[in-house]
């Protein structure tokens, strides 16, 4: 690509076989919709349909990736495009990674000393695992979801212990890995950060926000 045009080919992936696919598809409208406006080629792909390696990455500049969760948000999609060898949006593979884990992630944010509420993980495979123990020095009300999944999907708010196991059974049904932190109720603000620089401060306003 001429280092001075403006002008790009953008390859943008939205779909996918992940349970966030349907929020995915809409961002993948707004994304190209953008795109489009502002003067570049677009190339909708989903990767749910058509694998990454069969497409002639000759003729595109760049790939933004509008997947949300699984593979799309994890990594593994990341670490083929590498493979590849095209440029994409977002964050490198290990990274990727880290940030899909609400646990993994919890745990960087405590080793550098970033405020982060307490939390427990629960593996709702593991037989000898007692979660209601887990939870204990949590208190209630808690939030129950998936350790690695978007979108507040499997998210319970659990108000006392009988309702535990319930809301563990939901989120499991994301992935094994189920992480419990108290309920807080507060709001909600955005701030990206793109090439080291912080972009404006964005809040989603609603009646009630539930936070964990």
């Amino acid at each position: 690509m001429d280092g001075t045009s403006t002008h790009v080919r953008v390859a943008v992936l939205a779909g996918g076989d992940s349970p966030e696919r349907e929020i995915s598809l809409r961002s993948g409208v707004a994304v190209t919709r953008a795109l489009v406006e502002a003067g570049h080629d677009v190339i909708a792909l989903d990767p749910a349909h058509r694998s990454l390696a069969h497409l002639d990455w000759t003729a595109i500049d760049a790939c933004f990736v509008a997947l949300h969760g699984g593979a799309g948000e994890g990594g593994d999609v990341q670490e083929e495009l590498e493979r590849l060898g095209v440029p994409y949006t977002g964050s490198r593979v290990e990274a990727c990674r880290l940030a899909m884990s609400k646990s993994k992630s919890k745990q960087c944010f405590a080793g550098r000393g970033v405020p982060t509420l307490p939390w427990a993980v629960i593996d709702a495979q593991d037989a000898l695992c007692d979660p209601t123990a887990e939870v204990a020095s949590l208190g209630y009300p808690l939030v129950v979801k998936p350790d690695a999944q978007g979108s507040s999907l499997g998210v319970t708010t659990v108000h006392e212990p009988e309702s535990l196991i319930a809301a563990i059974d939901t989120a499991a049904a994301y992935g094994s890995l189920v992480i419990a932190e108290p309920l807080v109720l507060g709001r909600e603000f955005t701030v990206a950060v793109l090439s080291g620089r912080a972009l404006p401060t964005l809040e989603i306003v609603t009646p009630e926000r539930v936070f964990s």
